[in-house]
């Protein structure tokens, strides 16, 4: 709901006063950031006429903003703590950048304060449509990425955790994020037998996930390479081809037809694969959808998916398919011909890139910008994680080395031009478990998203 209390009239949206406009902005000293540039406004007479020609660009923007609440220093302070900035500033030394809601644009303007030393966006205002109110708050992922019109987030009421932990995840979650992924939705939790379906813990997360604005992706609808499907299938005593496509069918138009107008976005299938298809010798679960069907089950689960909700973004997701060497590099041509297939019959949306980096190996940054590219859809990230396992390095130099491979997974994903969302999947690499503090994973996320934005 926008506020259009404050709307100016006709010769207002063409001129207003040097007072009238900080009075109306609320923030003296107002600093407008365009592009990479500071426009310092009226810093003396001689700019009068450059101020003048700032009105004309900005006044449309700005008119849309209700009165905004001075910045108190105790709002100050806990900003400086949460980016562990040290000492703060006076908040009259703060430099502020007016940026429109792109996933909002009927919304006023959000407005970031930033450290003068670091250029950090350490405070927003977002508009309140029940107070009808700019709020200052600290600035959060979710506000980021609102200005560059992109989603983020991360697992919503994670079921692996305990009860107690995980509301406190999901506050920080609901809090930092505009997007949620429900993994409740999948088919191990939503039809763990044969045709008994239960969606209460499902219905729980996604009414979180609504009650905050967030964007909600549901989980796998057929998870392929999948230890559960395989247990599942052999409950059934070996089901033929038309008994699987029975089931496969039965399961997407209950699932996607519970959520209809709620789920925004789909991974219809993840993972569909014989091991063979990419290495004789590799080991550990198959997909039994592809071993009785054949490869032409994923055509059949995203025509259902497609027919069921035709509102519903659809995604085909697989993971080290963000690369173009290695077993990185099958993966990746396999997602490709799949990919094909499908966008030839008009059944996909979207790319799922998975993004589960191992700590120990450098990203290959040119790579990665050209193979998102190269699928000729909308790239999106669904599972970032960055493994350390593989490092052996003190505590400290493992935390800076996983914060740097997540602000370059974040930034470069972004500059390749065709990346949508991005889900990070591991909460604890984000908010420490103990305190539940942002980690230097998450700051370092904040810095990817913000290089980005002011590229923009």
């Amino acid at each position: 709901m926008t506020n259009t209390s404050c709307a100016p009239n006709r010769s207002s949206r063409r001129r207003i006063s040097r007072r009238r406009f900080l009075r109306y902005a609320g923030l003296a000293g107002l600093v407008l950031l365009s592009g990479r540039a500071a426009v310092p406004l009226f810093e003396s007479r001689s700019n009068q006429a450059d101020a003048d020609q700032t009105h004309e660009v900005y006044l449309p923007l700005i008119a849309k903003v209700p009165p905004i609440p001075p910045l108190s220093p105790e709002l100050v302070q806990e900003a400086y703590q949460f980016y562990s900035l040290g000492d703060p500033v006076s908040p009259d030394s703060l430099r502020f950048q007016f940026k429109s809601n792109l996933n909002n644009p009927d919304q006023p303007p959000i407005i970031f304060a930033r450290d003068p030393g670091s250029n950090k966006a350490i405070l927003a205002t977002r508009f309140n449509p029940e107070t009808e109110e700019q709020e200052w708050h600290v600035s959060k992922i979710r506000d980021l990425a609102d200005a560059m019109g992109i989603k983020v987030g991360a697992q919503l009421s994670y079921p692996h955790i305990p009860y107690a932990v995980r509301q406190e995840i999901d506050r920080q979650v609901t809090d930092s994020y505009n997007a949620a992924i429900i993994l409740w939705s999948a088919w191990v939790f939503t039809e763990p037998e044969p045709g008994v379906f239960t969606f209460d813990k499902a219905n729980a997360a996604i009414d979180l996930a609504e009650n905050n604005n967030m964007t909600i992706r549901g989980d796998h609808l057929v998870y392929g390479f999948s230890n559960f499907q395989y247990t599942y299938l052999k409950d059934l005593n070996n089901p033929t081809r038309d008994e699987l496509i029975s089931i496969i069918n039965r399961h997407i138009v209950h699932l996607m037809a519970e959520f209809r107008g709620k789920v925004d976005l789909w991974t219809v299938v993840n993972e569909a694969r014989l091991p063979e298809e990419l290495n004789p010798e590799e080991t550990g679960p198959y997909d039994p959808f592809w071993a009785i069907i054949g490869p032409d089950y994923v055509d059949i689960a995203f025509q259902t998916a497609r027919e069921t909700d035709p509102e519903a973004i659809l995604l085909y997701n697989e993971t080290r398919n963000h690369q173009s060497t290695g077993l990185d590099g099958r993966l990746t041509e396999l997602t490709k011909t799949i990919v094909n297939r499908l966008a030839g019959r008009g059944l996909i949306d979207g790319v799922g890139v998975q993004m589960q980096l191992d700590g120990s190996r450098p990203l290959d940054i040119p790579d990665l910008i050209q193979t998102l590219r190269s699928y000729g859809l909308p790239v999106y990230i669904t599972e970032l994680y960055v493994d350390m396992s593989n490092v052996e390095e003190t505590p400290e130099e493992r935390l800076r080395i996983q914060a740097g491979i997540y602000r370059n997974a974040v930034q470069t994903a972004l500059e390749s031009g065709v990346c949508k969302d991005i889900y990070f999947f591991d909460d604890y690499a984000l908010f420490d478990p103990n305190s539940l503090n942002p980690t230097t994973s998450y700051l370092a996320a904040v810095d990817g998203l913000t290089n980005q934005l002011d590229s923009q």
